[in-house]
């Protein structure tokens, strides 16, 4: 049975206290997760795509997703949307993109209200 050990990693953005835990059985995976995430290279949820962060300056996410034939494999009848799937969903939605029209625009947004003080 092998013995796995735990690499922790803190987010490399200063002041952000935000740390996970890997597992690794030998050197080799040890060296890899040091290479990949060691020396503050990690960056937890917050830091990751920062500019998808919502925030009091960023109140509101758009993105727009097309339906198309599919790049990599031309010969494909399906319509996919540009993100490489058929499918789409999140919170509230689902999309088939092959239900719509090629070139049909699905725009999702995310948008925070702030109440009224």
């Amino acid at each position: 049975m092998k013995r796995e050990k735990t690499f922790r990693v803190y987010c490399g953005v200063k002041g952000c206290n935000d740390s996970s835990f890997y597992t690794y059985s030998n050197k080799r995976e040890y060296s890899n997760l040091f290479a990949k995430y060691g020396q503050g290279k990690w960056r937890c949820v917050r830091h990751t795509n920062e500019e998808a962060l919502l925030t009091l300056n960023n109140l509101k996410r758009q993105i727009d997703f097309t339906a198309g034939k599919s790049k990599n494999y031309p010969e494909l009848k399906e319509l996919f949307w540009n993100t490489g799937s058929g499918f789409i969903y999140g919170s509230g939605y689902k999309a088939f993109a092959d239900d719509f029209p090629e070139g049909t625009i699905l725009r999702i947004t995310a948008e925070i209200i702030l109440p009224n003080k």
